[in-house]
Formats: structure tokens, C-alpha cells, sequence
């Protein structure tokens, strides 16, 4: 769906890991032409914050496939240089669009003092306990825009997929396949 480039969105992936995830909607923004997207990426693990800021990836390989498999070459071409035959470096112009911060999920809500108008936790919520899972699902549903917030959930988080299902705010949109991810709309009452 097409990006309005003069209105302001703000975008959290938590759990951003190496950061694949947050340079993809950096890189779409960009094809949106819009300067006003400002995303948020957080993962609680230093090490892959690190190397998410550099944006440096190895080619890929038969032992390591890569995140590029699924990036068709156009944006490959535009969004990647080669750094020295083995690695490929994310330009300037999507990293300098994402604010990278260690974040746990479980004690620090949000990471910023912003509503968000799209969450990304995809294959996270999976790690922690069921009740975790609820606690940490409420306050992001808290965290989205009032009315029409967006919720991206991996299709690995059986248990928080199942509490979007049956929370009163939260309408299903969309699931793309079985191995990708389940779209919510977050409709805010207040």
C-alpha cells in the first residue's frame, strides 16, 4: 500500500536481531519517497546491535544463504555496496533512517515516548512464556496509534497470535503463507 510521504510514521521492530528486518522497511520508505518514517529498532542482545548498525553482511554462500535470497536484485543493486568482495554494507541512506537501542522487552515499555503506527515483532514472542507473551502484547497493542495501528507477528508466535485473535481490539488482516507472518489492525477505543 502506497506510503503518503508528508505524513510522519513511526516504526518499532523489536527484536530486530542483525537488523535485515529494519533496513527492508528503511529500503521501502525510501522507494515511497518519504523522509518522515522513522523507525526504531531494539533488540536486547548488544553483539547483533553492533553489527546491525554497521549493516555489513557476508555474500552469500552455500553455507550461509543470507537475507539476500529474498531481496530482488533492483533493491540489492541500489541499496548495497560491495565492501571488499566478501561482505556488502547497507547505504547511508537507509541505516541513517534507524535509531538502533538495546531494549528488553519485558522491562522497558516502549523504547521510545512515541505511539507507533506499526509494530514488527516477527519469530520473537516465541521464546517467552505464555504469560509473558500476553504481558508484552498488550503493551504493544497499548503502543500503536489510536485507530488503525498495525501489529506484524511472525507465524512462529502461536501463542500471541492466538491472544491477537481473541483480544477486542485487534482485527486480522492478512496471513501471507504459512512461513511468513500474520498482519493485525489495531483499532484503539480511546
Amino acid at each position: 500500500k502506497s506510503l503518503d510521504p508528508n505524513i510522519a510514521r513511526t516504526i518499532w521492530v523489536a527484536g530486530c536481531a542483525t537488523g535485515e528486518e529494519a533496513y527492508t522497511i528503511s529500503m521501502i520508505a525510501n522507494e515511497h519517497k518519504t523522509s518522515h518514517v522513522n523507525i526504531v529498532a531494539t533488540d536486547i542482545d548488544e553483539k547483533a546491535l553492533g553489527e546491525a548498525k554497521q549493516g555489513i553482511y557476508p555474500t552469500p554462500s552455500a553455507l550461509y544463504p543470507s537475507c539476500f535470497e529474498s531481496i530482488p536484485d533492483y533493491y540489492f543493486q541500489k541499496y548495497f555496496t560491495n565492501e571488499d568482495g566478501d561482505h556488502w554494507r547497507a547505504v547511508d541512506i537507509i541505516r541513517n533512517r534507524i535509531e538502533w537501542m538495546q531494549h528488553d522487552l519485558l522491562v522497558d515499555f516502549p523504547p521510545v515516548d512515541s505511539e507507533f503506527d506499526l509494530i514488527t515483532c516477527r519469530n520473537v514472542l516465541m521464546y517467552f512464556s505464555v504469560d509473558k507473551q500476553q504481558k508484552i502484547m498488550e503493551t504493544m497493542i497499548q503502543c500503536l496509534k489510536k485507530r488503525n495501528g498495525l501489529l506484524l507477528l511472525g507465524i512462529n508466535d502461536h501463542c500471541a497470535i492466538k491472544f491477537a485473535t481473541q483480544h477486542p481490539l485487534c482485527t486480522l488482516i492478512t496471513i501471507k503463507d504459512q512461513e511468513s507472518s500474520c498482519l493485525w489492525r489495531v483499532k484503539q477505543s480511546f
